[in-house]
């Protein structure tokens, strides 16, 4: 991979990032694929919070909901590791949940697979815990 190649990925992540920082799911569905996937990798108490979505379809109608009740306030990204099709992103910062009205400060991971120029696949790493302290079961 030459270093255009990591110029254009780092531009789709900033791309995801804001319109993740906007609440805007079209603008995060933009950059992926018709059969991207997400997970939330973790899980309370043994059950997985979030089970691995695929498809526009699915990815809109969770991420509306997440979007809805998780603001994220002041995350930022802290770094960018680019290796092949493969991006880690570590972000940190506030993220306010709507209906407790409670606010989860901390670190996170995302870890996202290009095919084709688009974003794929959407992995995301947190502590699953705090997100079910702070939104109870309506995580």
């Amino acid at each position: 991979m030459d270093s255009a190649d990591r110029l254009v990925m780092q531009k789709q992540i900033e791309r995801i990032f804001d319109a993740r920082m906007r609440g805007d799911v079209e603008g995060v569905l933009a950059e992926c694929t018709d059969d991207a996937t997400f997970e939330l990798m973790g899980d309370l108490y043994g059950q997985q919070m979030v089970t691995k979505l695929a498809g526009k379809d699915h990815l809109r109608s969770e991420f509306t909901g997440i979007f809805l009740r998780w603001r994220w306030d002041s995350v930022r990204i802290i770094r960018t590791l680019i290796d092949g099709n493969c991006a880690v992103i570590e972000f940190d910062g506030q993220r306010f949940h709507t209906i407790s009205r409670r606010a989860l400060d901390g670190s996170s991971c995302h870890v996202l697979e290009f095919r084709d120029g688009k974003i794929a696949v959407i992995r995301e790493y947190t502590d699953t815990f705090s997100l079910a302290r702070v939104a109870g079961p309506l995580f």
